[in-house]
């Protein structure tokens, strides 16, 4: 995985662009592997995006289409934040795997896209970036910068640690002294990572662009001449002689002869002014034409607008100056020269820095839709007259790596069709009626009936246990109209236990904004002894790995006021030193509190992600606290010990997380195979 860095602005035309075009070749001569993507456009509807665009054209990289900005506002409105987060970790998937480090461009904030610093701070949460800030030096003040700085870099913070690694000071006038700079950031404990001078030669823009933009005539000349200043020519031609230099584009009405002749004389002189604007659409007199013909030899670039000549300068002066996505040779200039300018201390450094072992919810939810997406995986499904659940199928029908058989009545299902306005499940759900009956659910129920457990001859939890058994499934998921007890103790007796820690258990991903974490055992065991904690850590060390999170166990410490606490830490010691034994390479650690184990305060090799408690009440009220917090989200329960994927819908579950344990599902039974 890469090292991720989001490069965002300070302040408005901060230059994220080349910042990042020179932070990806001063590392690229270090001889690392580095990529670039910018997540998200920022024009509804491009074809092409700029960034990307002068990547491909400066560099050997590819970067792949950023997320239309058209899209990210719809999301946006209907409140789907996190799901475009995840299709951001997907964007950027492949370079991931691919590169040492990852160059990310944020959005800049604008008029139309008044919401970028928000996209900003999340991408950094959801992709677990590190974060360059990027700003320019406003009225010559560097306290006030660095102020600025140290406020924005507050917004970027995870476990109470600071993102921001480095703060590049872009466009600086002649008059700032760098040290003076690189003081007023560290006493905000900043580091600077560059300082780029204002260089003028940054913002020449061609002929070509001018003609673009404001929509000119084009009567000759050399349309990739660069403009570096411009003279109007108000007075005669004694006033603005000084005034004709290399770069200058000259804005004149179209029957200011003189002009015209003395900027025919001054091409003829060698000098190479940017071309002349003729404006109030008048063209000059074919005469005079004729006459200075020869002096401008057709390279000159004349050019003609019917506006007046102060609000077409004025158009100019204002015209954007970042880099059009097809100037190669200003783009490669650009790089090169802020490439130089990082401090390379700081490039030095962004290799050495420890990776983080976090997986946040994005990278989860991608994650899991690519593990889902690797094999076909057929499920059984119960309870689909459940609204909730059919809304879920139907949203699931996308991923062709799923398929389901539906348990249930067809009359009955017919109905509730009709009433959700479809004639028919989605294609890849088959249906089969549970009154159609089978030799092997006929077996099923003498057999569970023999263990005390009742099931009706047309029960769908019967056929789908039947369908599991018969090998025609590799999965279930349902439960909506069972009770827990029934629904947990049938499927106990009829799936067997996994040979390995042969315990089953309940584990919950838990949501947190900054990463996932995993809490059991919440369904089961009310006081496991050293064994079954051990498998319990075992299992859901498991669950976590399949899940894509790393596996640093925690075992968290027993309330001081319960009544078996002494005895509850002595299991967790004699836990521990089973897994020491047996499971070597599994990191644990404990007993802990929850709160150290949650910020990052646990001595060991990364932050612990599977949290065993020592009583299934306080596990499961952990999770039922956590799910109401702000911004936390939980999963439902995973169930863990199972020779095949079988999970419990709870019943207050919304269609969002019937969905989150489907695909886990999912995911379950192509792990267990």
């Amino acid at each position: 995985m890469a090292r991720r860095i989001l490069v965002v602005p300070l302040n408005p035309g901060a230059g994220v662009t080349s910042a990042c075009l020179g932070l990806v070749h001063a590392l690229e001569g270090r001889h690392l592997s580095v990529g670039f993507a910018k997540p998200f456009g920022e024009v509804r509807g491009a074809v092409e995006d700029s960034s990307t665009s002068l990547f491909r054209l400066a560099t050997s990289l590819r970067p792949p289409q950023p997320i239309d900005a058209a899209d990210l506002e719809n999301r946006l409105a209907l409140g789907r934040l996190p799901g475009v987060m995840t299709n951001a970790v997907e964007l950027i998937s492949e370079l991931d795997d691919d590169h040492q480090i990852l160059v990310l461009e944020g959005m800049v904030p604008s008029r139309e896209q008044f919401y970028a610093s928000r996209i900003n701070v999340e991408l950094a949460r959801s992709l677990d970036t590190e974060v360059v800030l990027v700003g320019t030096v406003e009225d010559h003040d560097v306290t006030r910068f660095a102020e600025l700085a140290a406020t924005v870099a507050q917004v970027y913070q995870v476990h109470g640690r600071s993102r921001v690694v480095g703060v590049v000071a872009n466009r600086v006038p002649e008059e700032v002294d760098h040290a003076e700079l690189v003081d007023a950031l560290g006493a905000h404990d900043l580091s600077c990572a560059a300082i780029v001078d204002d260089y003028d030669e940054f913002g020449r823009p061609r002929i070509s662009d001018l003609v673009r933009d404001l929509g000119l005539e084009v009567f000759s000349g050399d349309l990739s001449r660069r403009v570096s200043s411009t003279v109007i020519a108000a007075q005669t031609v004694p006033g603005f002689l000084p005034y004709l230099t290399d770069g200058a584009l000259v804005v004149a009405p179209g029957d200011r002869h003189d002009v015209l002749m003395a900027v025919a004389l001054a091409e003829a002189a060698g000098i190479r002014l940017a071309g002349l604007l003729m404006t109030v659409g008048v063209r000059p007199d074919p005469q005079v034409m004729n006459l200075v013909g020869p002096a401008l030899s057709g390279e000159l670039p004349l050019l003609s607008t019917s506006e007046a000549t102060f609000p077409t300068a004025t158009r100019i002066v204002n015209m954007d100056h970042r880099i059009p996505a097809d100037d190669e040779d200003r783009a490669r200039r650009v790089m090169e020269i802020v490439a130089q300018n990082y401090d390379q201390a700081f490039l030095d450094g962004l290799p050495l820095r420890a990776q983080t072992t976090r997986t946040t919810p994005a990278q989860l939810k991608a994650f899991l839709r690519a593990q889902m997406s690797r094999g076909h995986i057929h499920l059984a499904v119960t309870d689909v007259t459940d609204h909730r659940l059919m809304r879920a199928l139907y949203l699931l029908q996308r991923h062709d790596a799923l398929r389901f058989t539906a348990l249930v009545d067809r009359s009955v299902l017919d109905e509730q069709l009709a009433l959700f306005g479809e004639s028919r499940l989605p294609i890849n759900v088959r249906v089969l009626d549970p009154a159609e009956g089978s030799a092997t659910a006929a077996g099923l129920q003498k057999e569970l009936a023999s263990a005390g457990l009742h099931l009706p001859q047309d029960s769908p939890l019967l056929h789908a246990l039947a369908l599991i058994r018969d090998g025609e499934v590799d999965g279930l998921v349902g439960g909506l109209d069972e009770t827990r007890s029934h629904f947990l103790d049938t499927v106990q007796a009829v799936i067997p236990l996994l040979d390995e820690a042969p315990v089953i258990s309940a584990a919950q991903a838990v949501l947190l904004p900054d990463e996932v974490v995993f809490v059991a055992d919440t369904l089961f065991t009310a006081h496991p002894d050293a064994a079954s904690a051990a498998a319990i850590a075992v299992r859901t060390a498991e669950t976590a790995r399949m899940c894509g999170v790393s596996t640093h166990v925690a075992f968290i410490a027993p309330s001081s006021s319960s009544p078996t606490a002494e005895a509850d830490r002595a299991t967790i010691a004699a836990a521990r030193a089973v897994l020491a034994e047996h499971r070597p390479d599994l990191v644990t650690c404990g007993p802990v509190s929850f709160h150290q184990a949650t910020t990052g305060s646990v001595p060991g090799r990364g932050n612990p992600s599977v949290f065993v408690f020592p009583d299934v009440a306080s596990a499961a009220a952990t999770a039922k606290a956590l799910d109401q917090g702000n911004g936390t989200q939980v999963y439902p329960p995973l169930l863990q010990g199972l020779s095949k994927a079988v999970n419990l819908l709870p019943k207050d579950a919304d269609v969002g997380q019937i969905m989150d344990l489907i695909v886990a599902t999912a995911v379950q039974a192509a792990d267990l195979g």
